[in-house]
């Protein structure tokens, strides 16, 4: 027996147009078709396209820009806090469970990094550690700068799944800062010289172990009092 499809119309509607987004290799920022267009084309009316869409919005697929249209998300799919960190409430244990990942998956990610990137990805990757070392160096918070270096080397490794995976496994340095009173600073410019250096030589090991010793220090930071 045909298993029955039990979606509600906005929600098989919310499939297509992301059907239609691949199809069409639409990026980031690119802008969808108007409410209208969309109705003809998936012959619906424009109330389902609406409730389409916030389906697509909620799942941070779409963004809708009052009177500028709908437009691919720059999070493309992924969610704002997908571990449900906000829910836990021993943020100590938290954090040191996400350096535990943190070892497990980044030295392989810088590793597949200084394989594979390219050299427009290197300046990014150049630029992103500068802005940490200047934010540490300034006396700013450093925090979004050091998840955009961690990122980046994601991006370098040309791996889909580690550039949707880094960022979720990187909100772990703004908790262990507020945890540590942002201690580390000059171990973290260290460490990022180091892993850029490794990767724009494309030495796969020294990147693998630069990167090891950057969050193991961090896991030893946790081990002390806090």
């Amino acid at each position: 027996m045909e298993k029955q499809d039990e979606r509600s119309l906005p929600e098989k509607v919310s499939e297509r147009l992301i059907e239609y987004i691949l199809e069409k290799k639409l990026q980031k920022g690119d802008k969808l078709p108007n409410e209208h267009s969309l109705a003809q084309m998936l012959y619906v009316g424009r109330g389902t396209i609406r409730e389409a869409v916030r389906i697509l919005e909620s799942r941070n697929i779409v963004t809708v820009k009052q009177g500028a249209g709908t437009f691919v998300c720059e999070k493309y799919g992924v969610s704002d806090d997908p571990l449900g960190l906000c829910l836990i409430e021993n943020k100590e244990k938290a954090v040191k469970d996400l350096v535990d990942m943190r070892i497990i998956i980044e030295p392989e990610i810088a590793a597949l990094a200084a394989q594979y990137a390219k050299e427009d990805d290197i300046r990014e990757l150049e630029q992103r550690c500068l802005e940490v070392e200047y934010c540490i160096r300034s006396g700013k918070s450093h925090v979004k700068s050091d998840v955009a270096f961690h990122s980046q080397i994601a991006v370098c490794s040309q791996n889909y799944i580690a550039a949707n995976i880094i960022p979720i496994i990187a909100s772990s340095v703004r908790i262990f800062s507020e945890l540590t009173n942002y201690t580390l600073l000059e171990e973290t410019v260290v460490g990022h010289r180091e892993i850029t250096e490794a990767i724009k030589r494309h030495d796969c090991r020294d990147a693998r172990e630069s990167m090891m010793l950057h969050v193991m220090a961090n896991k030893r930071r946790l081990s002390q009092p806090l």
